[in-house]
C-alpha cells in the first residue's frame, strides 16, 4: 500500500490532499485526547450518570444540527460551512474542557458539539463529490490509518498523567489543543477549493430558505423509503452509533472496575493502535479484492470477538488485555472504513451529500437514548453496556449477512 500511496499522492485532489496534510494535527486534538475525557470528567466530579447524559446531550444536538446539515451547506457552501462548523464544534468546546470544574462545563460544550454533524456532510462533499472513485477510497483508508496513527503516542501521554496527573495534563492538552486546532483550521480554510457541486447548490439555495431546503431533504428521505439495501446500511450505521455511544464506558471499565492505570491503558491504545496500522496497510491489497459489503461482515465479526472478548479481561493478564483491545481496535477501524466505503458505493454525485446525512440523521435519532440508558445500568451493574454491545453486534452480523445472500442471490439471476 505504501508504494500505491507514494505513486497515487499526485494524482489525490486537491482538496482531499489538504486534508490529509492537516489530519494528524486536527485528528491528535479531536480524536486521541478525547480517549481519556471520561475519565478526565470523572476526576472533575462528574458522575457517571452524568457521564452517560453528557453523551446524550451532545448526540441530541448533533441530531438537531444535523437536520439542518444539508441545506446549511448547500445554502453557504462546502468550504465555509466547514470552516464554521469545525470552529463551533471543536475548538470552543476544547477550551471549554480545559477550564471546566463541574458538570454545566461539559453539557454547554456537548451543545456546541452538535455542529460537528455539519462539518461531516462539509468533509464528505469536500473529498469525494466531481472527484474519482479509486482515488476517494484511497482517502477513506488515509484518513483512518492517520486517525489510528495519532494514537501510537498515548504512552508519552499516559506516562506525563503517572508523573503530574492526569486533571494537569489534559487541562494542558486541551487549552493548548484549542488554540492549535484553531490554527489548524484557519491554514485548512485557506487552501481548500469550493466544489463545482457546492457552487451549483449554492446558486440553487441562495434564495431559498432553510426551512424550503429541509421540504427538499424529507422528500429524498421519502424516496429511499423502497430501496431495502439502502436501509439495512442505515441500520448498521444507527446500531453502530448507539454501540460508539454505549462504548463510551470502556475506559472508566478498565480503570474502576478492572484496575488498570491510566498508564496502562494508554499502553495498551498505542500499541493497538499501530499493530492496527501496520496490520491494515500490509492488508490492503487483499482487502481491495473483496467486496464492501464482505468486508462490512468481516468487519463486524472482529468486532463481536473483541467485545466477547472484554468481557473476560482481568488484572495483570497484560497480553490479554493488549490483544483484546487490539481485536476491538482493528475491528472498529475496518467498521468505520468500509461502511462509509458501502454507503459511497450506492450514492450517486448529485445526492452524495444528501445520502449521507439521511443516513446520519436516522443513526443519530436511534442513539440519543444511548448515553443515558449506559449511564443507567452501568452504576447498576459495570459490564451491563458490555453485554449489551455483544448483542447489537449480534444483530448487525445478521443484517451484514442478508445484504451479502441478497447480492448473491441477485447476482445468481444476472448470470442466468
Amino acid at each position: 500500500m505504501l508504494n500505491r500511496i507514494i505513486r497515487q499522492w499526485a494524482y489525490i485532489p486537491h482538496n482531499s490532499k489538504y486534508c490529509l496534510i492537516s489530519d494528524p494535527l486536527f485528528y491528535f486534538i479531536t480524536h486521541t485526547l478525547i480517549l481519556f475525557l471520561p475519565l478526565y470528567m470523572k476526576k472533575v466530579g462528574v458522575t457517571d450518570f452524568e457521564i452517560g447524559f453528557i453523551t446524550s446531550i451532545t448526540v441530541l444536538f448533533e441530531f438537531v444540527f444535523h437536520l439542518f446539515a444539508v441545506p446549511f451547506v448547500n445554502k453557504y457552501g462546502r468550504r465555509r460551512s466547514y470552516f464554521i462548523s469545525e470552529i463551533i464544534a471543536w475548538v470552543i468546546p476544547i477550551f471549554l474542557w480545559s477550564i471546566a470544574y463541574d458538570v454545566t462545563f461539559f453539557v454547554v460544550a456537548a451543545i456546541f458539539q452538535g455542529a460537528t454533524r455539519i462539518g461531516y456532510v462539509a468533509w464528505f462533499c469536500i473529498i469525494s463529490e466531481d472527484e474519482d472513485e479509486r482515488q476517494i477510497t484511497l482517502v477513506y483508508a488515509l484518513t483512518y490509518i492517520i486517525i489510528y496513527s495519532c494514537n501510537i503516542i498515548m504512552p508519552l501521554i499516559g506516562s506525563l498523567v503517572e508523573d503530574y496527573g492526569l486533571v494537569k495534563v489534559f487541562r494542558v492538552l486541551y487549552s493548548a489543543g484549542s488554540i492549535i486546532l484553531l490554527l489548524v483550521i484557519l491554514w485548512r480554510n485557506n487552501k481548500l477549493k469550493e466544489t463545482p457541486t457546492g457552487y451549483i447548490k449554492m446558486r440553487e439555495s441562495s434564495d431559498f430558505s432553510l426551512v424550503h431546503s429541509l421540504l427538499v431533504f424529507f422528500n429524498v428521505l421519502y424516496s429511499y423509503r423502497h430501496q431495502y439495501l439502502y436501509v439495512k446500511i442505515i441500520s448498521i450505521y444507527a446500531i453502530t452509533n448507539f454501540i460508539v455511544a454505549l462504548n463510551i464506558y470502556q475506559v472508566l471499565y478498565l480503570n474502576d472496575h478492572i484496575g488498570y492505570t491510566e498508564n496502562e491503558a494508554s499502553v495498551a491504545f498505542g500499541i493497538a493502535s499501530l499493530t492496527n496500522v501496520i496490520l491494515y496497510v500490509g492488508m490492503y491489497k487483499p482487502f481491495a479484492l473483496i467486496k464492501d459489503t464482505k468486508m462490512l461482515f468481516i468487519s463486524v465479526t472482529i468486532c463481536l470477538i473483541g467485545s466477547l472478548l472484554f468481557l473476560f479481561i482481568k488484572k495483570e493478564h497484560y497480553f490479554d488485555f493488549y490483544a483484546t483491545i487490539t481485536i476491538i481496535t482493528f475491528g472498529g477501524f475496518l467498521l468505520d472504513t468500509y461502511r462509509d466505503a458501502a454507503l459511497n458505493s450506492i450514492a450517486s454525485n448529485s445526492d452524495k451529500g444528501n445520502l449521507y446525512s439521511v443516513c446520519h440523521t436516522f443513526s443519530l435519532l436511534f442513539s440519543i437514548p444511548a448515553g443515558v440508558m449506559a449511564g443507567y445500568i452501568f452504576e447498576i451493574n459495570r459490564t451491563a453496556p458490555f453485554i449489551v454491545i455483544i448483542v447489537l453486534f449480534v444483530v448487525t452480523l445478521l443484517i451484514c449477512y442478508s445484504i451479502m445472500t441478497n447480492q448473491v442471490r441477485v447476482g445468481a439471476v444476472l448470470n442466468q
